[in-house]
């Protein structure tokens, strides 16, 4: 798993090291080495999904970050590989003198999310409160309240902060919530609490807070505190409001400036809409085509991303309008949100938006914008198929590796490793040999059916000594795989090989593959006409991957350049 190679595409990015289903891969044996905890590359592993999902540091440059999808799903690959690996991962990673902030608190988070009772992880924390960032605290004490419950030294770490006179009231509110959750019944979380409610100089959000975890973990103690305290409900229900209202008040204007600014946009937009007097696609296609008016021009892309669901009238015009050398990136983009509106798995609005995203031209946004409404109107393989192939020659936009990082999760390998190499020759695909019956083997994994009914047992006749009775090393290649052994020894010939064959009683239906091996790379291979003659006679499962014609008609044979679709159907026929 870890030493995959899918053959599409050489990564030599900073940011991007591997292949699609290299990566997918990699991750699977990460899960896997959950299961076999003393697997020898267990570190290994561990090691390389915290790089892939918080960056690593090169020597004298700035920390690298890996592209975004490739850092999302290292990150959820940890929550499923060996836990305590990932944990000593983690802790190391914080170690880094020139980690930056955001990925610090990004780990903070991630340990958080695996590391409950863990010693180490609980310390790695409890350090991080120390922090000079504010927000690398505040995730840090968050943290602690999931893992660190009972935990004495979580506990202790969460009451300094909560004492703290130069703390930030930010973390000693999440210092006094968080111990609500991990404090039950520890008499050290239960008096510095209560010193809060009885302080006259701590604000009342975080009173409040340090009133609900006391009503959590040790209820008795509100009951127990003298009525000049004033902590009656009425107190705590009245400082709720205050309290939160102050926090929105700091963060309302900037809130408003940007919703204000999208909200007027589009209400804009939709009254111009609004404003148009008809409805019919083709008086509002030939307004498009006709206004120099860029607020009508704009207006009218809008109404027939409402009124043209599955036209392909409007879809055309809209197609041209993202191609149009006169129109700028705005109208690009708006034409690009119509098209998700009506174009869901039409062909020529994929081919639109893929073109587009091709363009080193547009702007940013248009790139971004092209990405999302492209990712939102494929349906199916056959869509899929349209992205790759389009798409693979232009990974220096981040846009579009993510387009086809999101193909790569929905589309079997074989399927995805055909669209990748769709428009070269046979010769130049099949001279990979090893790719087809990798496809292939992959697509029998991924099939519900054929994964439980089919054994695919692949024999490299490159390596018979003797090509005219290779009878006993076909045997040692079916046994090794798990097949029964022969009561009778080792065949000697193709004939007793034959009744072992017909003896065979397995599970599942085995299937032999003979094929060149990959030392071949002519295109054609010659067999032993003794060989194929006394092959030819069994019955069962049984192909060749060969680009020459054999002559024994009774031989299944496929190219190397064959559909894995093909194949498969010849499988399922033959079950």
């Amino acid at each position: 798993m870890v030493n995959f190679q899918d053959g599409c595409g050489k990564w030599e990015r900073e940011n991007v090291d591997k292949g699609f289903y290299e990566y997918q891969s990699y991750f699977l044996a990460a899960a896997v080495i959950a299961e076999f905890k003393d697997c020898s590359q267990a570190d290994e592993i561990a090691t390389q999904i915290v790089k892939w999902g918080f960056g690593y540091p090169p020597e004298k440059q700035k920390w690298v970050k890996f592209i975004k999808p490739i850092e999302d799903t290292a990150q959820l690959a940890l929550q499923q590989t060996e836990r305590t690996k990932a944990i000593a991962a983690l802790v190391q990673l914080l170690q880094f003198p020139n980690l930056d902030n955001d990925t610090r608190h990004q780990a903070a988070e991630s340990l958080g999310t695996i590391g409950t009772g863990n010693e180490k992880a609980i310390a790695a924390l409890v350090q991080l409160l120390n922090h000079v960032y504010v927000y690398t605290r505040h995730q840090a004490a968050k943290s602690l309240r999931t893992i660190g419950t009972g935990n004495e030294f979580a506990i202790a770490a969460l009451v300094a902060a909560l004492q703290s006179t130069t703390e930030d009231d930010f973390i000693r509110r999440v210092a006094a919530e968080s111990l609500g959750t991990i404090g039950t019944g520890n008499e050290f979380a239960i008096a510095p609490l209560v010193a809060v409610l009885q302080s006259t100089t701590v604000d009342d959000f975080t009173r409040r807070l340090a009133a609900e975890s006391l009503k959590t973990i040790h209820p008795a103690a509100l009951v127990e505190l003298p009525q000049s305290t004033d902590v009656s409900d009425k107190r705590w229900a009245a400082a709720k409001i205050p309290g939160r209202m102050e926090t929105f008040k700091k963060v309302y204007p900037r809130i408003m400036e940007t919703v204000s600014s999208a909200a007027l946009d589009q209400q804009l937009r939709m009254m111009a809409a609004g404003w148009l007097e008809t409805s019919d696609p083709t008086a509002l296609v030939a307004l498009l085509q006709s206004t120099d008016n860029k607020y009508r021009l704009w207006a009218v892309v809008e109404k027939l991303g409402t009124i043209g669901t599955g036209d392909e009238f409007v879809i055309a015009a809209l197609v041209e309008l993202l191609q149009s050398t006169t129109v700028d990136d705005f109208t690009r983009r708006l034409a690009a949100e119509s098209l998700v509106k009506i174009g869901t798995g039409n062909e020529f609005a994929i081919a639109a938006l893929v073109e587009l995203l091709q363009s080193t031209t547009v702007d940013d946004k248009t790139h971004s914008q092209a990405a999302e409404s492209l990712g939102k109107i494929v349906q199916d393989n056959k869509d899929r198929s349209l992205v790759v192939k389009g798409l693979k020659d232009y990974l220096q936009f981040d846009n579009n590796y993510n387009l086809i990082w999101k193909c790569s999760q929905n589309m079997a390998y074989p399927d995805f490793y055909q669209a990748w190499h769709q428009g070269k020759n046979d010769e130049e695909v099949g001279v990979n040999q090893p790719n087809l019956l990798q496809c292939l083997q992959a697509a029998i994994d991924n099939d519900a059916q054929l994964s439980q009914s089919i054994h695919l047992i692949c024999i490299d006749t490159n390596k018979f000594i003797d090509p005219d009775n290779p009878a006993s090393k076909i045997y040692t290649k079916i046994v090794k795989a798990g097949c029964p052994k022969c009561e009778d020894g080792t065949p000697k010939t193709m004939a007793d090989f034959q009744s072992y064959w017909e003896l065979l009683d397995t599970d599942k239906c085995v299937v032999l593959v003979f094929h060149s091996g990959s030392t071949n790379t002519t295109g054609g291979v010659t067999y032993s006409d003794v060989f194929l003659n006394a092959i030819s006679k069994f019955e069962g499962a049984i192909c060749f991957i060969s680009d020459s014609v054999l002559t024994y008609n009774t031989l299944k044979v496929f190219a190397p350049s064959q559909s894995i679709d093909e194949i498969l159907e010849w499988l399922r026929k033959g079950r």
